[in-house]
């Protein structure tokens, strides 16, 4: 199914249902249903036409029937009533096209990208197809690894914040979000960019979040795919092999034979691979609700 059968398909199933929808509204909810299936939003300079409503009455003349108001106002989207055949056709089971989703990728990888802690660097082991990170002059070890064997390390370089807010508002701009939502949620957008800020930007979305996540996914996945291919590293490496039964162990510089790091070591290194932000909001409030519930006063 080529991308105008595809965006043929998604429009007839969008109005088939209904007394009708104004095109501003449909373009949004076909743009949004295009994304979360992993494909571009609809361009209609690329079929010659100036505005949605010139692509519908075009090449979806032969679909759709445009109202126009007698005044001011949007104009009006019904089906035909003699496309109801070619609608069963297009939307059967049989002959939907399978869509590409992306790759699974391995959690290491995905954070190393996607972390926003600056003072953070990440390699990619050529060799051994692992990634590690290390705050520069905390841990040194780490260091010393990717200087002893330059040649077999890739530095990952995060995706900037701006990229996300700018994600975020492209999201907005294709999902119907009416103005009483609009005003929290570009709120969100413009504060300073976290984690956090992403995970409360994606609950106020409510029943739009499968479909941000779903454009997040894939926007990501492409930052993550085009450095590979710049690097001439195979994209299946950075992925979860089906046959995997656990997740990707990060790669730790070697310990010294009959060693074992002690309890507090282990925490050491937990906290070494957390940023400040997520020690102050998450390991700090667990570390001292535990010191208190054990203090006597």
């Amino acid at each position: 199914m080529d991308e105008l059968q595809l965006i043929t398909r998604i429009i007839i199933e969008l109005i088939s249902n209904s007394s009708g929808e104004l095109s501003a509204r449909l373009k949004q909810r076909l743009n949004a249903t295009l994304i979360s299936q992993g494909h571009p939003g609809l361009d209609e300079k690329k079929y010659g036409c100036r505005k949605f409503a010139d692509f519908l009455k075009g090449p979806l003349g032969e679909y759709v029937k445009l109202e126009w108001p007698e005044g001011s106002g949007d104009v009006r989207v019904t089906l035909k009533r003699d496309v109801a055949p070619t609608r069963q056709k297009l939307v059967s089971r049989e002959s939907r096209a399978k869509v590409d989703r992306p790759t699974a990728l391995r959690s290491d990888v995905w954070q190393a990208f996607t972390n926003p802690d600056t003072s953070r660097k990440r390699f990619y082991n050529l060799v051994t197809n692992r990634v590690i990170h290390f705050v520069e002059g905390v841990d040194h070890e780490y260091h010393l690894l990717v200087d002893s064997k330059p040649a077999d390390f890739v530095e990952i370089i995060q995706i900037p914040v701006d990229a996300h807010r700018a994600w975020m508002s492209e999201f907005l701009e294709l999902a119907a979000v009416t103005p009483g939502e609009l005003v929290p949620l570009q709120a969100l957008v413009n504060s300073t960019y976290s984690s956090d800020v992403n995970a409360a930007f994606t609950k106020a979305l409510g029943d739009r979040e499968l479909q941000w996540r779903q454009m997040r996914t894939l926007k990501i996945s492409e930052r993550i795919q085009a450095w590979a291919v710049e690097h001439n590293i195979n994209p299946d490496n950075l992925s979860i092999q089906p046959a995997a039964t656990s997740a990707p162990v990060v790669e730790r510089p070697a310990t010294p034979s009959g060693s074992i790091l002690s309890p507090r070591q282990q925490a050491i290194r937990l906290l070494e691979l957390m940023s400040d932000e997520e020690i102050l909001k998450s390991a700090i409030p667990v570390l001292l609700n535990s010191v208190l519930s054990k203090s006597k006063f």
